[in-house]
């Protein structure tokens, strides 16, 4: 199984529709996708983890965790739907 790990960035606003998309383009993937602060881990696939997210890790590193049969599929049409490159 296929595991790759990338360091990002939450931007300061997300918009809820940004959010929406992501979630339902996960929905296409059987990868596992993990989204990693420091003090919490948040299922790429939860609507709910994902407000999370937005309202709590905004302007923060986080890394993107994907694990799976399709992970570099999903890396590569998920990396700029809502994550700005770490630096």
């Amino acid at each position: 199984m296929k595991e790759l790990r990338f360091q990002c960035k939450i931007p300061s606003r997300i918009p809820l529709e940004k959010m929406i998309q992501f979630v339902q383009k996960i929905d296409q993937f059987d990868s596992v996708i993990l989204i990693q602060s420091q003090h919490t881990t948040i299922n790429g696939r939860s609507l709910l983890g994902m407000c999370i997210l937005a309202t709590g890790l905004v302007n923060s590193q986080v890394t993107l965790l994907i694990s799976g049969p399709d992970a570099q599929m999903v890396f590569e049409q998920m990396k700029d739907l809502l994550f700005e490159k770490a630096g």
